[in-house]
């Protein structure tokens, strides 16, 4: 074998390594069609550079279609892939979800701090004894009538009772979605009673944070 062949070997060796990366781009374009028009072109001209020679020979080639290897290589990403969007798109929707119960909780309880405020003023009929917390949820949405008002207005203080984005049953009123406690009742050991004084969620799930939801 003299000089000219080696390095015509050899030069063609290194153009197949330099047009290796461009193989799977080769293989889309053939995947359109694009193939079959390069396939019936001339031989490029030397101006068109080796390169271009590289890939449509690339092209040839992979008219054929994908090698098994390659087959394995892209199911066994799409499966890498997906193994790891599932697990984050599931905390995605329960960051999403304490979002919502945290804007919940804090619409109640300032309604009924509200609903507080406007009975120890006097704004809110209430007997002896009474906390002056609200007896119901309802009530903080109907409203209650303002005695000291002389045209009779009703003073509300939520639109509409929110509910807890992770109660399951979605055919209870939203109202019943929620741990009550009673002013009366501990912390500790929650109980429902004449008022409420605070709510908490039903789920027995921890969160994010490692707090349970009922106790946020």
């Amino acid at each position: 074998m003299n000089t000219s062949n080696h390095q015509q070997i050899k030069r063609a060796s290194v153009w197949r390594q330099r047009a290796q990366p461009w193989r799977w781009l080769a293989s889309a374009i053939c995947a359109l069609d694009s193939v079959y028009a390069l396939s019936y072109l001339q031989p490029p001209t030397r101006q068109a550079g080796k390169g271009a020679r590289s890939i449509i020979s690339i092209c040839r080639v992979s008219a054929r279609g994908f090698t098994l290897i390659e087959l394995v290589v892209t199911l066994a990403l799409v499966g890498v892939v997906a193994l790891v969007s599932l697990p984050l798109y599931e905390i995605s929707s329960v960051r999403v979800k304490e979002t919502e119960l945290k804007l919940a909780l804090h619409q109640i309880r300032g309604a009924l701090d509200a609903y507080k405020r406007a009975s120890d003023n006097g704004q809110i009929l209430k007997a002896a004894g009474e906390s002056g917390y609200p007896p119901t949820l309802e009530i903080l949405v109907n409203g209650v009538e303002n005695p000291s008002d002389i045209k009779h207005g009703r003073l509300i203080f939520l639109r509409s009772v929110p509910r807890d984005p992770f109660f399951l049953d979605a055919t209870l009123p939203a109202d019943q979605n929620w741990m009550l406690r009673s002013y009366g009742s501990p912390p500790e050991a929650p109980q429902p009673g004449e008022d409420i004084f605070d709510v908490a969620s039903l789920s027995p799930r921890r969160g994010l944070n490692g707090i349970y939801y009922k106790d946020w």
